[in-house]
């Protein structure tokens, strides 16, 4: 998360637009920037072998192992007006990156309600603009300006 950070200081004074990929090497809980979580369930992650980190996003609590993650950092004015036009504008190009593999994705319908419980978990339920396949979220997003 410190070269996400990095990357994002470097957006905000001018740098061209970057797009990181990366994996995981084991477990890990990433948490958005504001989601409360206290040192009971950080040691009870550590006690089951679950490391945890903060994101310099917002967003929902996301469990990684062998799941490919991207941060995309670019200075506001590289970005259309508005956090709805920017999801799009991300979701679109991943969804034709997809497609280009061979995976029919496609916009997430939102949902009406986060399912019981998954008010912690990124992946209990889908935003406007985040990523399907076959009606179950493959992607979600988050920003931070």
């Amino acid at each position: 998360m410190a070269l996400d950070e990095a990357l994002l200081a470097s957006a905000s004074a001018g740098a061209p637009p970057t797009l990181r990929l990366y994996g995981w090497h084991g477990p890990w809980l990433s948490l958005g920037y504001a989601q409360p979580f206290d040192e009971a369930a950080a040691a009870a992650c550590r006690r089951a072998g679950v490391s945890v980190v903060r994101r310099v996003t917002g967003g929902r609590a996301v469990l990684h192992g062998r799941d490919l993650t991207y941060a995309v950092a670019a200075h506001e004015s590289a970005l259309p007006a508005g956090l709805d036009a920017s999801y799009r504008l991300v979701s679109d190009a991943l969804i034709a990156a997809l497609a280009a593999i061979g995976v029919a994705a496609e916009r997430a319908a939102p949902a009406a309600a986060i399912a019981p419980g998954g008010a912690f978990d990124c992946f209990a339920s889908a935003a406007t603009d985040e990523i399907a396949v076959g009606g179950r979220k493959l992607a979600g997003s988050a920003q931070r300006r």
